[in-house]
């Protein structure tokens, strides 16, 4: 390999292992900006005793929600292509990081992290219908806004259970398990 080729795998490799940094970092922001919502939309609501400031909640997860999923699939797509074509053929095979995160096997504790994020999107949503009922849902629109956001928070659910990014932290591709 020339001494170009090199550099170019070489800024290839840094570019893609930072996006994937970059994307993990904005995750956390979304998490952070999502739970930040729960608690203003929660606190105008119980305060003021209108359940429907509560009920946008769902809309807001959901929306953040989706945001985060796409960003985990480009953060398992870029971390395949550095494993599949990068790491194998330019590195030596158990220099690789993402190589390596490939030959651990799945532990609880990935698994409870795996999906205690997604418990933030789904379950704050469900909190906002619970507290809402608690507030009370009034006259006509507070209840259409009551099964909208109910919807919403059932399909929350639902993406987030199925709609699950290969991970090789909560399963390893050779055992199958998930």
């Amino acid at each position: 390999m020339t001494a170009s080729e090199t550099d170019f795998v070489l800024a290839q490799y840094e570019t893609l292992r930072a996006e994937i940094l970059l994307l993990i970092e904005t995750q956390s922001q979304l998490v952070g900006v999502n739970v930040v919502a729960f608690g203003a939309l929660l606190s105008v609501a119980v305060q003021g005793e209108h359940a429907s400031v509560v009920l946008v909640y769902p809309i807001v997860s959901l929306i953040l929600g989706i945001s985060w999923l796409n960003h985990a699939y480009a953060i398992c797509r870029t971390s395949e292509f550095i494993a599949r074509h990068i790491e194998p053929n330019h590195f030596q095979a158990d220099l690789g990081w993402e190589t390596y995160l490939r030959t651990l096997e799945p532990t609880a504790i990935n698994k409870i992290g795996y999906w205690g994020v997604r418990a933030v999107f789904a379950g704050g949503s469900v909190l906002s219908l619970l507290v809402s009922l608690l507030i009370g849902v009034h006259g006509e629109t507070q209840w259409i806004a009551f099964w909208v956001s109910s919807a919403i928070v059932v399909g929350t659910i639902v993406l987030f259970a199925f709609m699950r990014e290969p991970s090789h932290e909560i399963s390893n591709p050779n055992s199958g398990s998930a």
